[in-house]
């Protein structure tokens, strides 16, 4: 099994890909963005979107696994800091 150490590390580091994976979900279900100053389109082919979904599907499916297997303690975050955190930049 993983040290108190090692599981800190794998923890981290799933969280990172989930966090990746969420971005491009995220992405994919708005499509589009109009904003003041900049604008997002998402001008990808349905059979590669397919695709990339499948695969974000497999590396949600093994995160929940390795997140199984050894136990990894799941965060709960308050959004609310993050808020906070991200108004202290305007």
């Amino acid at each position: 099994m993983l040290n108190k150490d090692q599981k800190r590390g794998l923890t981290i580091a799933l969280r990172i890909m989930e966090e990746n994976i969420r971005y491009i979900e995220q992405v994919f279900n708005n499509d589009d963005y109009n904003g003041i100053l900049y604008d997002t389109k998402c001008n990808m082919d349905e059979g590669v979107k397919r695709e990339i979904f499948k695969r974000t599907l497999l590396i949600k499916n093994r995160i929940k696994a390795l997140s199984e297997r050894f136990d990894l303690e799941k965060e709960l975050r308050d959004p609310i800091k993050e808020i906070f955190g991200k108004m202290v930049t305007l």
